[in-house]
């Protein structure tokens, strides 16, 4: 590769070096100039910044925040990861073609969501493809994640990219990779595809013009209208009720979709559902600045504050927010004159509670039989309420436990295709409802929430009081999630060293409270695939430690059980304070930060 320009005199190890060059042979001329001034300055700071290490999979795919250099995501980075991505799916697509597999069309997938640079790291992406021999579906307008899962499926396409960040902040993007069923790729074949990013790959130049050359020759198409309007349709059919049909259109709903992508299907879905909806008006433009919003992540309540306004001038029934990718979604119910906004957790034992006794209802009114057919199944992860297993086994459902991510559950749902797939749910807002994709998906559970809702004003019984009658059958499964930031610590690799101290100093207890178990999945455990988690057993508790796959973030992930709702939350309480005191000053003195 020809020098751009001498780092010699530059006091850097020789790889920083080589990715300064690698990367000033692609970059465009602005960020050259940026780059070409700090070496001038002699600024190593800012230099090791830029290109002390690489992009990286985690549990969302590629993510972090837009910037110069190899360490951040822009355009250099993304063409990297295209070409790697589509470099392993040739492969692929060769090795399955010569062994005569019954393999999809070599055609990929492609969508965005409503951030700075998504539109163009989707084209660039779209090109790269085109390079490699795919035809490319491309969404015109930026589009939620779970409609190009369900796109890669219906299409019958090789792969799919989505561009987004979800729900991080704005100044993040990302780049998701799907394989041909719609899941996001687990980690053997990031891995695969991380080994050929971190190669020297030579890329051809990318000329953005040639976008709409390629869409004229009809080797990139725009998704057709049909196929929205397909999703629509078939997310529409999850019900298990249909008594109820008439009643979803006398509900009022508040809607947020916080500047992102869900603003059109939640138009559509109104269309055909027929309910009544107040917009916040101020949060429905698609805008990649969220200008008006406090937090992008429903699991936040700040996202709530101006929908709860609306809906208590209007006094609607229901409020709905969805994340800008529209994959995450968190309710809010009219609760005599309050407003209830359940967990994660607490709405999936809501809803999986009442899939359950609607399908045993209907099974015992059309006579078939008293228990719920032995082929259908649920899914959900290690660190979401395990009162979803005992829900489960109550109604005779097998209920699968993964990691954490949907990758994991869509992989699942996959190798039980001769099932029934019913319901996914991860604690932190993500649920899928129906069969049609492998993501989580906010719209189809949109459309069960409706119905659930109707049935609720039906009995005359507030969400509430729903819950709190599984609880009082069960027992009192109360979770909670403490996120401890590490942004601020120069040490990146901070939260790396909490995890090794926690494994080579074992707890035996939590204040009194003896610990029975301990699970570290970064060993064999039963059929999971290695993870860099931990996971304290006692009596009546379950306490899980693991990295953000997304974020410089340790998650702490707390359940206790008893049959005192006043206990359980006591007990709660202190083990919260036990470990975020255990890891802010045992452990940090312990690591040297």
């Amino acid at each position: 590769m020809k020098k751009l320009i001498d780092l010699s005199n530059l006091d850097l190890i020789d790889s920083i070096k080589e990715k300064i060059v690698y990367y000033l042979s692609y970059s465009k001329e602005e960020d050259k100039q940026k780059i070409r001034k700090a070496i001038d300055d002699n600024d190593l700071n800012l230099l090791k910044k830029w290109f002390s290490s690489n992009l990286e999979f985690g549990t969302g795919g590629l993510r972090e925040i837009m910037d110069i250099g190899t360490s951040y995501l822009n355009e250099v980075t993304i063409s990297k990861a295209a070409y790697a991505t589509l470099d392993f799916f040739c492969k692929e697509y060769d090795r399955e073609f010569y062994n005569k597999n019954d393999i999809s069309k070599k055609s990929i997938c492609i969508s965005y969501d409503t951030r700075k640079n998504s539109d163009i790291f989707a084209k660039i992406s779209a090109l790269i493809a085109v390079k490699k021999g795919f035809h490319v579906y491309i969404t015109k307008d930026p589009m939620p994640t779970p409609f190009l899962s369900f796109l890669v499926r219906e299409t019958k396409s090789f792969c799919g990219i989505m561009i987004t960040a979800s729900h991080n902040p704005k100044n993040y993007n990302g780049f998701k990779v799907y394989d041909k069923t719609g899941c996001q790729i687990l980690s053997d074949m990031a891995n695969k595809i991380i080994e050929i990013y971190n190669s020297s790959i030579e890329m051809e130049k990318i000329d953005l013009l040639d976008f709409e050359i390629l869409i004229n020759k009809k080797k990139i198409e725009y998704v057709k209208d049909s196929f929205i309007d397909d999703f629509i349709g078939r997310i529409c059919t999850v019900k298990y009720n249909k008594n109820l049909e008439n009643n979803k259109k006398l509900l009022n709903v508040v809607y947020s979709s916080l500047h992102g992508t869900g603003i059109n299907i939640f138009k559509k879905l109104e269309e055909k559902i027929g309910f009544n909806t107040f917009y916040v008006e101020s949060q429905i433009e698609m805008n990649n600045d969220f200008p008006n919003v406090k937090s992008l992540n429903p699991e936040n309540l700040e996202s709530f504050e101006q929908a709860l306004k609306i809906a208590k001038e209007n006094n609607s029934d229901l409020i709905v927010i969805t994340d800008p990718d529209a994959d995450r979604v968190r309710f809010a119910f009219l609760d005599e004159n309050r407003y209830f906004i359940p967990t994660g957790n607490e709405l999936a034992v809501m809803l999986f509670y009442y899939i359950c006794s609607q399908i045993r209802l209907s099974e015992i009114d059309s006579s078939i039989k008293k228990e719920i057919n032995e082929d259908y199944f649920s899914v959900t992860t290690v660190v979401t309420t395990d009162l979803l297993e005992i829900i489960g086994r109550y109604f005779g459902v097998e209920v699968f436990k993964t990691l954490t991510g949907f990758k994991y559950i869509g992989q699942v749902i996959n190798k039980n295709e001769n099932k029934k797939f019913l319901f996914a749910a991860e604690e932190s807002c993500g649920y899928l409802v129906t069969g049609i994709l492998r993501d989580k998906d906010a719209f189809s559970m949109i459309v069960l929430i409706l119905e659930f809702l109707s049935y609720l004003k039906s009995q005359k019984i507030h969400a509430k009081n729903y819950l709190k009658k599984i609880y009082e059958q069960f027992g009192y499964y109360l979770n909670d999630l403490v996120n401890i930031d590490f942004s601020e610590k120069k040490d990146k690799d901070i939260i790396d060293k909490i995890m090794i101290y926690l494994r080579e100093n074992p707890l035996e207890a939590f204040c009194n409270f003896k610990i029975r178990k301990i699970f570290d999945f970064e060993n064999n455990i039963e059929s999971f695939p290695k993870s860099n988690l931990l996971q304290y057993i006692g009596e009546n508790f379950k306490v899980t430690v693991r990295p953000s796959g997304t974020e410089p973030k340790l998650k702490i992930y707390f359940q206790v059980v008893s049959h005192n709702e006043i206990q359980s939350k006591e007990i709660l309480e202190t083990f919260k304070n036990f470990f975020i005191n255990l890891i802010k000053t045992e452990c940090l003195n312990h690591v040297g930060s």
